[in-house]
């Protein structure tokens, strides 16, 4: 099931079902919740993480950097390149501990 910009997890744009997908603020779509033996790369964590994290960093008070507050596509490549090392190490430690 794709969802409707064509990534795996949705059905063709025609018969989306939005309900299990999260609309982001920069324009992506991220699943509602996370089905059992759903595995995810250490590029989609860290760009979810990056989306949720300059959406809601306001809300706690905090303003992020102006080179980072950018949809995760503009980002600098070495902030993104350390966001997926970062993401990349924790899916290891969860796959280690299962």
């Amino acid at each position: 099931m794709n969802d409707p910009q064509g990534n795996p997890g949705g059905t063709s744009a025609s018969a989306f079902d939005p309900s299990p997908w999260r609309f982001t603020p920069s324009g992506g779509y991220y699943p509602s919740s996370i089905p059992p033996g759903f595995e995810v790369s250490a590029e989609a964590l860290a760009c979810a993480f990056h989306e949720a994290y300059e959406r809601l960093a306001p809300s706690f008070g905090y303003a992020t950097r102006e080179a980072s507050a950018v949809p995760w596509a503009q980002l600098p490549q070495a902030n993104r390149l350390l966001m997926i090392a970062v993401a990349e190490e924790i899916l290891t430690g969860f796959a280690i501990g299962r």
